[in-house]
């Protein structure tokens, strides 16, 4: 018997490698880091990672430093402080096994995971120097830039198609126009800074917006199919066990999980 426990637990252990926070969130957050004028050197905890506007990666466990320096222009840095978000790190509680419940919070606080950003972007206003005793001068019109080339973004427009947004790939900027590809139609669109309303650009997949929905309908379904089965096989009293017990369950979580491994989202953020 001891044996066999010793044997379970080492299997257990091995299958969770991660909690439950790393698995939904991962370790390191996604941000947007910009700056008018664009094109200003980007420095993360002294660090050169490219110009701005840049999309870079942050591991959840520490404070980071940014920083962007262009020439003729004042130097403006931040500081990017995670919080700690316990929502997901508790999900560690539910699962059946001590031994797992103590590995995933173990991983997901020794990690980090459980904690996150609050903002996802970084938008430096950079001020022109006058280049003599390096006091301000009046900031002059900056060469515009709001997220870096090959980008999936969405744009909400003024005027008549303002209700339908244009989503597609960022591939060129054309003075203060963007020219925005649509993977599906191949069409390149022209649009005018002067027409923007909303930017909006994605940071990768989002796994956890939809899952209520995904869930949802999983147990709707299952516990329909779970409500036939039972009924062909066990009558009236087999179809309110099987549809209850078994297929609602079992379809809420094939649901999340097909929202968060199968069809994610977009992790669109607001950059204007």
């Amino acid at each position: 018997m001891i044996r066999t426990r010793v044997i379970f637990l080492c299997i257990t252990l091995a299958a969770a490698p991660s909690g439950c926070a790393s698995m939904l969130q991962g370790r390191s957050q996604t941000v947007i880091v910009s700056s008018e004028p664009a094109g200003a050197a980007l420095h993360v905890d002294s660090a050169d990672v490219g110009v701005t506007p840049a999309v870079v990666s942050l591991s959840r466990k520490t404070r980071h430093t940014l920083q962007v320096d262009l020439p003729g222009h004042a130097p403006r840095s931040d500081t990017a402080i995670p919080r700690a978000d316990m929502g997901f790190a508790a999900l560690n509680l539910l699962l059946f096994h001590p031994a797992i419940v103590a590995v995933g919070l173990a991983t997901d606080l020794g990690t980090g995971a459980h904690k996150r950003f609050p903002s996802r972007t970084f938008v430096f206003e950079l001020v022109r120097t006058d280049g003599g005793d390096g006091t301000a001068a009046a900031a002059v019109r900056p060469r515009w830039q709001p997220a870096p080339l090959g980008s999936r973004i969405r744009v909400r427009t003024i005027g008549v198609d303002s209700a339908r947004p244009v989503v597609g790939t960022l591939v060129a900027m054309s003075g203060d126009s963007l020219a925005v590809q649509s993977k599906a139609t191949s069409v390149r669109r022209m649009i005018p800074r002067s027409a923007v309303r909303e930017i909006d650009v994605s940071l990768g997949a989002d796994r956890i917006s939809g899952i209520p929905d995904h869930a949802g309908m999983g147990a709707l379904v299952g516990a329909i199919t779970g409500a036939a089965i039972g009924a062909l096989t066990h009558g009236v009293e087999g179809a309110y066990y099987f549809g209850l017990l078994f297929g609602a369950p079992g379809g809420l979580i094939l649901g999340a999980l097909s929202a968060a491994v199968l069809w994610p989202g977009d992790a669109w953020v607001r950059i204007r």
